[in-house]
Order: structure tokens, then sequence, then C-alpha cells
């Protein structure tokens, strides 16, 4: 609950950022700072828009690939899971599920380098696990909570100075650079500080959810389980 209370104040700050920028942006214009500020809140806000994830890149297609497809469907249907949209392969030594584009299409990718080491048994234990994330509720798949991390993430990354100091860059020939870079460091370590409380609040709400979303993954051990076999299940996670 904590979580979710802390995303509405994430979204809810954006669009108090949003109305400000419009505000500092009607006219008159006393100087270019209050410009500078306005169009920087604009960007806050923009940068807070709702986003997805991405689908995977290289699918399989159900035509190519029939017994893979229709085993993930039995799978998910022994399970009551929504079948998946796609499925993907990649060159990591993992699999994942996950809900990507604005349709909030399901898609499980499957590390090419896992499978080899897998039997047959562990492999459908692992298509098991992943498949029963469309049924376990992990709050870090939601679209709240997925993109308010994602905001605050990027929100912490858009304000963090990459060198302190560095101000003067460009400036080396000019009487004001190396002024200009001392003056500047006032605002970049605060710049710094305003950038390291955002992203200890994005751990925080990662934090929050974490309890809900290990259970998650236990849940899904357990429910893939009673699809593929215990010792298969172990087994996997073991080579995993």
């Amino acid at each position: 609950m904590l979580a979710y209370a802390l995303a509405a104040a994430v979204y809810a700050a954006s669009v108090l950022f949003g109305i400000a920028g419009v505000v500092l942006l009607l006219p008159p214009w006393e100087n270019i700072l209050v410009v500078l500020l306005g169009v920087s809140l604009l960007l806050m806000c923009l940068i807070a828009r709702p986003t997805t994830a991405q689908p995977p890149y290289y699918l399989l297609s159900r035509s190519e690939y029939p017994v893979l497809h229709r085993l993930c469907d039995l799978i998910a249907q022994r399970m009551d899971s929504p079948l998946v949209d796609g499925i993907a392969i990649c060159a990591d030594f993992n699999a994942n599920y996950r809900i990507a584009g604005w349709r909030r299409q399901r898609y499980i990718e499957l590390g090419s380098p896992l499978l080899a080491i897998l039997s047959s048994k562990e492999r459908v234990a692992i298509l098991a696990h992943e498949l029963s994330h469309g049924a376990n509720g992990d709050p870090l798949r939601g679209l709240l909570l997925f993109g308010s991390v994602n905001t605050l993430a990027s929100w912490a990354s858009a304000i963090r100075p990459t060198q302190i100091g560095a101000a003067d860059d460009g400036l080396s020939k000019s009487p004001l650079g190396s002024h200009a870079s001392i003056m500047a460091i006032p605002f970049q370590l605060l710049m710094l500080a305003t950038s390291e409380v955002i992203f200890w609040a994005m751990r925080a709400m990662h934090l929050l959810a974490l309890r809900q979303s290990q259970r998650a993954e236990y849940f899904a051990d357990r429910l893939a389980a009673t699809v593929a076999g215990s010792k298969e299940m172990q087994g996997a996670l073991e080579k995993t």
C-alpha cells in the first residue's frame, strides 16, 4: 500500500510540474531563467508519462514452432493462466515473462544458454514457472509501479551532473571559465544531492514491493511444480 501511495505521489508531482511549467511559460517573461525553468518542468512532466515494456526482439512464429506454442498453451490452461501472445528467444542465461505495449500483450523470453543445460522436463518446469507469472499478480509487473519506478530513475538521471567542477568545459580560453566552474559547484552539488534523494525514493518503492514480488516468485515455483513436478522444478532452479 505504501508503494502504491508513493507511486501516486510521483504521478501527482508530475502533473504539478506540468502545470507549473505552463504557468511559467505564459508571457510576459521576466527573464530567460524563468523560461528555462518552465521548459525544464515540462520536460520532467513529459518524462513521467506512462510507459510500457518493449516486446522481445527475436519472436518465434507459431507456424515454425507449433509444438512449443502448443505446449505453452497447454501449460497455461493447466494453471488457469492467460495464454501468451508470443514466445521469444535470447542469448541471456535466463528466462523472463513480460507484459508489453499498450495492448498489454504477454510474452515469455527464453535464453538459449539456459535451455541448453536443462533436461526436457526441466525445460517444461521453466516454461511453467514463467507462464505462472500471468496468474500470480506480481506488483512490479503492473503498469502503475513499473511506470513510477522508471519515472523516478529518469528524473534522477536527468538532473544528475556528470562531473563536479567541470562547468568551464569549452570556456578554458575565456576569463570567465574558471570563475563559472567555481560558481557552479554549489548548484552541481545540490543537483547531485537531489538526484540521490530521488534514487533513494526509487529504491524505497522497490523495497516496499519486494516482499510481494518475491512471494510471486515462490508462488510461480510452487505452481510450476504442480505441472512439471517438484524434482524437475528443483533441478531447473539449481541449474539457474
